[in-house]
């Protein structure tokens, strides 16, 4: 059992960095703009080149960094002494700051790789608005980091990383992937039809109907076998 233990920890680890830092490579491929909706010339420029670059490796830097920030906030709550808040607090610090560097490496590598993507914020006033919030909010999150009031803090930060979402999704809107022929996948030539999509409204709400209690179950029993 201690062997398994040793080496579920491990591959909970590697998950934990690989599943995030392939999000980040995937939403770095839909905005830089290399991907083929045409049959490629060859193998490697339409099936590899347009997710290994530099930019799509520091989006899935970013996006992991992203996430072991939001990590490291719930676990403050979930910590059963002070030492441990205090640990994971730095933690969280050490991680918001990261985030906050390779965010600005982000657009320093987008634009050595020909993709304006500084421009673009500049010009998105909705993304100027929400990244000046997020901006706004770190005094308020580092107080809350050595002054912990957890639902203040857990709230502050979602809405934070809410904000650092809907100033992408600005920038990007209505595009979903970008192509290298100029002709864009966006939300309004790529949807279903009317009648599918009324569908899947439907069955969205009624697996919401199913989910949600099945989840409030979980951490409801969670948290009472912790107790």
């Amino acid at each position: 059992h201690v062997g398994a233990h040793k080496y579920y920890s491990v591959f909970f680890k590697v998950s934990s960095f690989v599943t995030p830092f392939f999000l980040g490579v995937i939403l770095g491929a839909m905005i830089l703009g290399r991907i083929s909706i045409e049959t490629p010339e060859y193998f490697y420029k339409g099936f590899i080149a347009p997710w290994f670059n530099a930019f799509c490796f520091m989006m899935g830097l970013f996006t992991t960094t992203l996430f072991g920030y939001i990590a490291s906030v719930f676990l403050i709550g979930e910590a059963q002494y002070h030492v441990e808040q205090q640990r994971y607090g730095k933690l969280a610090k050490i991680f918001l700051l990261a985030t906050m560097v390779i965010g600005f490496l982000v657009f320093v590598v987008a634009e050595w790789q020909g993709h304006h993507l500084f421009a673009e914020f500049i010009a998105s006033v909705p993304s100027v608005i929400a990244m000046s919030l997020v901006l706004l909010v770190c005094p308020l999150i580092f107080y809350l980091f050595t002054h912990p009031i957890i639902i203040y803090l857990r709230v502050a930060v979602a809405i934070q990383v809410t904000l650092i979402m809907l100033g992408w999704f600005s920038i990007q809107f209505p595009i979903v992937i970008y192509s290298d022929s100029g002709h864009h996948l966006t939300f309004y030539n790529t949807q279903a039809p009317q009648a599918t999509l009324v569908q899947l409204l439907i069955a969205l709400i009624v697996g919401l109907m199913l989910v949600v209690p099945a989840f409030y179950y979980l951490f409801k029993v969670f948290k009472e076998t912790k107790n």
